[in-house]
C-alpha cells in the first residue's frame, strides 16, 4: 500500500508528494504533483491526501479502499491525479488512517 509522505510548499506553488513502497525490493518512488489552486489547508491519511482549497472546495489523491477521497466510490482504487470531492463549503477538513472529515460552512455545523 502507498504511504503519504508529505506536502511542500516551494516557491510559492504548492506540491503534494506521495511516496510509493515497494515492499518485496524496499525501493521507494517520490510522486510530486503540482496543484493550480492555492491551497489553503492540507490534510493526509495513512495512503490519502486531501486539499482544501481558498473557495471551501476540495481535491483528493491516493489511495480510496473506504470513500476516503469523497468521491462517491468506495472501489479499491488509486488515484494519481487530484480528484474533486463532492462536499462542498467546507472549512475545515481531518483525515485518519483511512477516513476523512469534512466540517462544512453552515452555520450551526460542527463535529460530535
Amino acid at each position: 500500500m502507498p504511504r503519504v509522505f508529505s506536502w511542500l510548499l516551494e516557491h510559492a506553488q504548492v506540491y503534494m508528494v506521495l511516496v510509493l513502497v515497494n515492499v518485496s525490493s524496499y525501493t521507494k518512488i517520490a510522486i510530486k504533483i503540482e496543484i493550480s489552486y492555492k491551497v489553503v489547508k492540507a490534510r493526509s491519511g495513512v495512503g490519502h491526501i486531501v486539499g482544501l482549497i481558498e473557495d471551501g472546495l476540495s481535491f483528493s489523491f491516493g489511495w480510496n479502499k473506504h470513500g476516503q477521497l469523497g468521491t462517491e466510490s468506495t472501489k479499491n482504487e488509486f488515484e494519481l491525479s487530484p480528484v474533486r470531492c463532492l462536499i462542498m463549503d467546507e472549512k475545515d477538513v481531518s483525515c485518519g488512517a483511512d477516513f476523512t472529515v469534512w466540517l462544512p460552512s453552515i452555520k450551526g455545523a460542527s463535529i460530535l
